[in-house]
């Protein structure tokens, strides 16, 4: 125990200066409860893998050094708003100190993550609430680092779960079963660590304020039949004018402004989903440089947004002129 607390002391101080080391710690505190006499270091267990995890950023620092912009002290440069429920997550990004068009995304949970959500008719369930919020928070700044060059950048991100604003302020999970929002942390500073970004601002804001991401996040009867034509699970929800011309329409910005519709890179999107289900994925799947990605990770914005007028609509008009040419 000794010997473990030493270590830890010495690794903290490292984290210092190496944000994303802040996200390794979960499994680390969780094997000090209860006052332990000596720690267990399974081969396979998470433990063992947030020291290997430790080892490699912190020999990395060798040739790539932090820069004092990523210690979270840079200005507030985009601002969001993130939401997610048991049907699925989404978003809206608008410009701070920096311009960026007012953007919305969404996607939708498979169903066995569906399934397995806990609540009062499912008390069996493995997946909490706040972990789909975690891991909202998540994609929600995969969807900013497509759009943006995120070096040396800082978003703030509003999000209506204590829980998962705490975890994401201290990146480090608590409560009995802390794995899969832990993992979800590992994810969101692993990013961090690769685009050369701050860590994320998470702030509380309460679910009355937080409506454009509500509804970007949840089932919306108006376009029910466009979410059953997808037949199989389909991770993003299909750009389409459809959805586009719903949400302007319900919240419509001043002209010239228009609302674009972002698709989470879909290589990150499945890091997201399959930590959900469960699993526990090698740092390389969350540190790949964009273009070692399956599409570009900063595609263009014409393939990876679409954007529509969003003054002056009416949801019943037609909305086969609202298309802006990319």
């Amino acid at each position: 125990l000794k010997r473990f607390q030493k270590l830890l002391g010495k690794l903290q101080h490292a984290a210092g200066i190496l944000p994303a080391a802040k996200s390794l710690f979960t499994p680390l505190n969780v094997s000090l409860r209860n006052d332990p006499k000596w720690i267990s270091i399974p081969v396979d267990g998470d433990v063992r893998h947030a020291l290997l995890d430790f080892k490699t950023l912190i020999k990395s620092l060798a040739t790539r050094p932090t820069h004092v912009n990523e210690l979270g002290f840079s200005n507030e440069d985009y601002v969001g708003y993130c939401d997610a429920s048991a049907f699925g997550a989404g978003g809206v990004w608008f410009s701070g100190r920096l311009s960026l068009n007012p953007t919305v995304w969404r996607v939708q949970w498979p169903a066995d993550i569906t399934s397995n959500v806990i609540s009062d008719t499912n008390p069996l369930g493995t997946i909490t609430n706040s972990d789909l919020e975690m891991a909202g928070v998540l994609v929600h700044q995969l969807v900013l680092e497509q759009m943006v060059d995120m070096r040396h950048k800082r978003s703030i991100i509003h999000c209506d779960n204590s829980p998962s604003v705490s975890w994401a302020t201290r990146m480090s999970a608590r409560g009995n079963s802390p794995t899969i929002a832990h993992r979800l942390l590992r994810g969101l500073a692993m990013r961090q660590r690769t685009s050369h970004s701050a860590c994320p601002a998470v702030i509380h804001i309460p679910g009355i304020q937080n409506t454009l991401a509500d509804v970007a996040s949840r089932r919306i009867t108006e376009i029910d039949g466009l979410t059953a034509s997808l037949g199989q699970f389909n991770p993003n929800l299909p750009p389409t004018v459809t959805f586009l011309t719903y949400f302007a329409a319900r919240f419509p910005l001043p002209q010239p402004s228009c609302w674009k519709i972002a698709i989470p890179n879909p290589e990150l999107l499945s890091n997201v989903i399959s930590t959900l289900q469960g699993q526990r994925l090698q740092m390389q799947r969350w540190t790949l440089l964009p273009g070692l990605l399956a599409g570009n990770n900063r595609c263009h914005m014409s393939e990876c947004a679409s954007s529509l007028r969003s003054s002056e609509m009416s949801p019943s008009r037609s909305s086969s002129n609202r298309s802006w040419p990319l």
